[in-house]
């Protein structure tokens, strides 16, 4: 079983910022597990790289459950090995302090906060209508049924 939670790492028409924290609101994890596999698509490339995995606690507000400092990240399509926890209604973003993520105007929503928010506890977060990322993980569905691929982002 395929589980998803956030968008596909492709290009798109536009580009986020620098130097802010973004959560990809779109498909929220429906399986508790281990993300191994992060997948982007950017059209820059990104230096300070953190990918993070964030809970809601309340409407616009978050907390990060698990980061992984990534550094650089070259443009275009990347494949990236992480370990990162995941649970059931989770979402996953990023920090970068250098480089932008292809987005576009379309979809359910992004969260959006200045600076490195990836350890924020009960942190809220501006909410932009209609927008997606080019970012993906995949990994295991937690004990209690076997391996099933999950995706993140």
């Amino acid at each position: 079983m395929i589980i998803t939670i956030g968008s596909e790492a492709i290009q798109r028409s536009a580009t986020t910022s620098t130097d802010q924290t973004y959560i990809e609101g779109n498909n929220p994890a429906t399986a508790r597990g281990k993300i191994t596999l992060l997948k982007t698509y950017a059209n820059v490339p990104h230096g300070g790289f953190i990918v993070a995995i964030f809970t809601e606690v309340s409407p616009d507000t978050f907390t990060a459950r698990c980061r992984q400092v990534i550094g650089d990240l070259d443009w275009g399509y990347v494949e990236t090995p992480v370990d990162l926890d995941v649970e059931i209604g989770d979402y996953i973003g990023y920090y970068s302090v250098i480089g932008t993520m292809d987005k576009e105007n379309v979809g359910v929503e992004y969260w959006l906060h200045d600076d490195d928010q990836t350890e924020c506890v009960n942190e809220p977060f501006s909410q932009y209508d209609e927008r997606t990322m080019s970012i993906q993980g995949v990994g295991e569905e937690a004990a209690g049924g076997g391996s099933r691929a999950i995706v993140v982002g």
